[in-house]
């Protein structure tokens, strides 16, 4: 088994409603194996080296614990997703 994390980040959404998101690369979170890695700095997120982008609706968050009723909703529903676009955003660092 790979020791390599895969890096999630949470996007809650809400039935009926467009969206338009920003996630920050530093906000992203180390998962191995389906399980939250912590944040402790052992695993590093190095965009350069980042190859795919993968959607998952899950019932647990990034952090593990449960995806709330108001953002994922109870039972089986019916779900779809429209991708207008992913594209990455790259900010100029203020120098020091």
């Amino acid at each position: 088994m790979s020791r390599n994390p895969s890096w999630q980040h949470d996007l809650p959404t809400r039935a009926g409603a467009w969206a338009e998101a920003v996630l920050p690369l530093d906000r992203f979170v180390p998962s191995v194996a389906g399980t939250f890695a912590g944040n402790d700095g052992t695993f590093v997120l190095t965009p350069e080296e980042q190859r795919q982008v993968g959607i998952m609706l899950s019932l647990y968050l990034s952090d593990g614990s449960k995806n709330p009723v108001e953002t994922f909703g109870t039972g089986t529903f019916p779900f779809d997703l429209a991708v207008s676009s992913i594209e990455i955003i790259i900010e100029e660092r203020a120098r020091k």
